[in-house]
């Protein structure tokens, strides 16, 4: 444990605007059912995450980082419901904007009157903070995941997407995150959020579900496989789940958990911000399976 925190102070130390970064809890020995051998020879040293299990690092990201990137989100302005606008959506029966990496292209608008030029354009910034994930992802965790094919874990994760996203709580029919996996896109392995704000409680809460019944049901949800399991009304309906993990929303709090994992968050009471970044096992980005339409 020393030498892994001797590493991540190492890492932590390198830009002007880190945050301090403390691991408060290992990725679980899975509490769902779950017997498979690992990919390859676990680095010794290594938390493995397996499904069912999430691994949290504490004070990921400084104030200022936290700060800066809530000045980027209020530049997208408030919810208004406009179709019309670029940044708003209703991802997952929630209300947000968001901005990232969109069509291979980055939509953050630039912010004109922050104290450092530098820091103007929130491109690169946001950038570097998802190295920052892929890095640590890469030194301290090992994947012990069921999925094949590009989904499948050899030792590396390698960066897919980047989104900054503020979730509205006004409306309280979109104001949770409904359930879902992240592996309607190939390759994709491992998800990670960074909350900046939030200070804990009910609300909000980031929860992992797994089958109440017949648990391989809820293994390998990838490709047609997880088609099915969105059309058959596996993945739709609370009753066919249980939570089997769950993690406070807290600001500063990064949070990983396998693509794999079918999860959703608990109602908010106020905004959210958060920024995702998925990360895939394959060195080409794939394409959308379009499992959830």
């Amino acid at each position: 444990m020393q030498q892994v925190l001797r590493v991540l102070v190492a890492l932590i130390c390198v830009s002007e605007l880190r945050g301090a970064g403390n691991e408060q809890s290992g990725a679980s020995a899975s509490p769902v059912d779950f017997d498979v051998s690992l990919s390859a020879a676990n680095p010794e040293g290594r938390v493995v995450l397996s499904p069912g299990g999430v691994h949290v690092v504490d004070d990921f990201v400084s104030r200022g980082e936290i700060a800066y990137l809530r000045r980027v989100l209020n530049s997208l302005g408030d919810w208004t419901g406009n179709a019309s606008d670029v940044y708003a959506a209703v991802i997952n029966n929630s209300s947000c904007k968001s901005c990232g990496v969109r069509g291979g292209k980055w939509g953050c608008p630039e912010l004109t009157s922050v104290s450092h030029a530098t820091y103007a354009d929130p491109v690169p910034f946001i950038s570097a903070m998802q190295d920052r994930v892929v890095d640590y992802a890469n030194r301290h965790l090992w994947l012990n995941t069921s999925l094949t094919g590009n989904h499948s874990y050899n030792g590396r994760v390698y960066k897919d997407l980047v989104d900054l996203r503020r979730y509205f709580a006004a409306d309280p029919n979109h104001a949770q995150v409904s359930l879902h996996t992240d592996t309607d896109w190939d390759g994709r392995c491992l998800s990670a959020a960074i909350y900046l704000n939030g200070q804990g409680g009910d609300d909000g809460i980031f929860r992992l579900h797994a089958c109440v019944r017949d648990a391989e049901r809820c293994h390998a949800l990838q490709g047609e496989r997880l088609r099915e399991a969105y059309g058959t009304g596996l993945i739709k309906d609370y009753d066919n789940l249980r939570t089997v993990a769950e993690a406070q929303t807290i600001e500063g709090r990064l949070v990983y958990f396998l693509s794999e994992n079918i999860h959703s968050v608990r109602r908010i009471f106020e905004d959210r911000d958060v920024i995702f970044i998925w990360l895939r096992c394959s060195t080409s980005r794939g394409f959308r399976f379009g499992a959830r339409e």
